[in-house]
C-alpha cells in the first residue's frame, strides 16, 4: 500500500475508511440514529481530506473521474479507471496531493466487489466533487 493511501486513510480515523464503500448500505449501522452519525462523520472526513489535499487535482479531472464512476455499467468498468487515475497523477507532476487523491480513489475502486460498493463509491465521489468545488474553484 502506498504512503499516499496511508496518509489518506489517516483522515478516516476510527474505522471509517472501511465504511466508505458502505454509505449506501441501509444496514451500515444498527439503527437510523447511529447511521446518521456515521454518515455525518464520513462526510466531514471527506470534506477535510478534500479541503486540505484537493488542490493537487483540477476540477475537470475530479469531475471526469466522477462521471466515469457514475456511468460505469459493470464493476469491471471501474477497474478500467485505474490507469486513467495514474495518468491524472502523472499529469500533475510530482504533486503529492494529486497522488494522494488518485491513489485514494484507486484503492476504493480496488475494494469494490458488489453493487452496494459501486453505489457508495458514486456517493463518495459526488461528495468529493462537491467539496472540491467549494474549496478549490478557480477565482476569476
Amino acid at each position: 500500500m502506498s504512503k499516499q493511501i496511508n496518509e489518506a486513510k489517516d483522515y478516516f480515523h476510527g474505522g471509517y475508511y472501511e465504511k466508505l464503500l458502505l454509505v449506501e448500505d441501509k444496514n451500515l449501522e444498527n439503527n437510523e440514529e447511529t447511521r446518521v452519525k456515521t454518515l455525518n462523520t464520513i462526510f466531514d472526513q471527506i470534506k477535510k481530506l478534500i479541503e486540505e489535499k484537493g488542490s493537487g487535482i483540477t476540477t475537470s479531472q475530479i469531475r471526469n473521474i466522477f462521471g466515469r464512476v457514475k456511468n460505469a455499467k459493470e464493476l469491471s468498468d471501474l477497474v478500467l479507471l485505474r490507469p486513467k487515475l495514474a495518468y491524472i497523477s502523472a499529469r500533475q507532476g510530482n504533486n503529492r496531493n494529486a497522488r494522494m487523491i488518485t491513489d485514494f480513489i484507486g484503492d476504493l475502486i480496488k475494494r469494490v466487489n458488489k453493487p452496494v460498493h459501486k453505489k457508495s463509491l458514486q456517493t463518495v465521489m459526488e461528495a468529493m466533487v462537491a467539496y472540491h468545488k467549494l474549496y478549490h474553484q478557480k477565482k476569476s
